[in-house]
C-alpha cells in the first residue's frame, strides 16, 4: 500500500474517532449527566474537537501527487485488474478539442480511492456505480471516491463526459493540414506516456486494457483504429459513427486511431 493511500485511509480515520468523540460530549452534556463539568470547560473541549475536525478535514483536502510517480504506480497496479475503455470521440474539422464519452470497468482489490488520469482537458458528468461524483482534475488526476467503489468480485463501472486538446503539435491529439490540397488528418501519438492527454486512464504500461472505440466524424472521413471496423453508420447526412471491435489486453500508449 502506497504512502498516499496510507495517509487517506489513516486521516479518513482520525476524522471518524474526532466526530465520534464530539458527538458523544455534546450528548453528555445536553443530559446533564456530567453535572461537574462546567460549560466553559465543555466550551474549551468542543473546540478543541472542533479544530481537531477542521484540521483533519484540510488534510483529506490535500491535492494528489502531480504526474505518476512510481510508488502511485505500483500501488494501481496491485490494486486494479480487469481493465475495460469503451470511448467515443467526436470529430470536428478544425476544432481545437475533440468531446468524448467514456465508459471505464476495473476490479479492486483493496479499500481506498483510486486516480484516473487525465490532463489539459475537462471532464464533467462523472458516475461511479451509479453515484455522481466530482469530476474535479487537480495535478493531472480525477479521484474516485472510496464510498463508491466496489471491492472484490464486483465490476466497477464508471462513466464520464470528456474533451481533450487537438492541436497541431505537443498534444497526444494531433492535427496535420496539408497545404497543397487543403486536406486535414488527425491521429494520436501516445508513446511514451501520453494518453492522458486524450482521455481519463490509468496511464502506465503494466496496467492493460481492453479497448473498445467509436468515432463520430465527417461521413467523407476514413477512420482507422488499433481493430478493424465492426458496423459503420450515417448520422443525419453528413457525418458517420464507426464502431471498432474490442482489442486484446494492451498498453494505453498502444491504442490509437487516424482520421482523414
Amino acid at each position: 500500500m502506497s504512502a498516499h493511500l496510507r495517509w487517506a485511509i489513516g486521516m479518513s480515520a482520525l476524522y471518524r474517532e474526532a466526530l465520534s468523540a464530539l458527538l458523544k460530549f455534546s450528548a453528555l452534556f445536553l443530559r446533564g449527566s456530567h453535572p461537574r463539568l462546567s460549560s466553559c470547560k465543555f466550551a474549551a473541549m468542543r473546540f478543541n474537537l472542533i479544530f481537531m475536525l477542521l484540521a483533519v478535514s484540510c488534510g483529506l483536502a490535500a491535492a494528489p501527487p502531480e504526474g505518476i510517480p512510481r510508488e502511485l504506480a505500483r500501488e494501481r497496479a496491485n490494486r486494479i485488474s480487469n481493465v475495460r475503455y469503451q470511448l467515443q470521440f467526436t470529430l470536428v474539422p478544425h476544432a481545437p478539442s475533440a468531446a468524448g464519452h467514456e465508459e471505464l470497468r476495473f476490479h479492486l482489490n483493496s479499500a481506498g480511492p483510486v486516480l484516473l488520469d487525465f490532463r489539459e482537458g475537462a471532464a464533467d458528468k462523472l458516475v461511479v456505480n451509479g453515484m455522481a461524483a466530482p469530476a474535479a482534475i487537480e495535478n493531472g488526476h480525477i479521484t474516485l471516491p472510496e464510498t463508491a467503489l466496489r471491492i472484490g468480485d464486483a465490476e466497477n463501472v464508471v462513466s464520464l463526459d470528456f474533451s481533450a486538446p487537438v492541436a497541431p503539435a505537443g498534444k497526444a491529439i494531433t492535427r496535420f493540414e496539408d497545404k497543397d490540397d487543403g486536406s486535414e488528418y488527425i491521429y494520436t501519438l501516445f508513446v511514451p506516456m501520453d494518453a492522458d492527454m486524450a482521455f481519463p486512464c490509468f496511464d502506465q504500461p503494466d496496467l492493460k486494457g481492453r479497448f473498445r472505440l467509436e468515432i463520430i466524424a465527417p461521413a467523407s472521413w476514413t477512420v482507422v483504429s488499433n481493430t478493424a471496423p465492426e458496423s459503420d453508420i450515417r448520422i443525419g447526412g453528413r457525418e458517420a459513427q464507426t464502431f471498432f471491435a474490442e482489442t486484446r489486453p494492451i498498453s494505453t500508449y498502444l491504442f490509437a486511431f487516424a482520421a482523414r
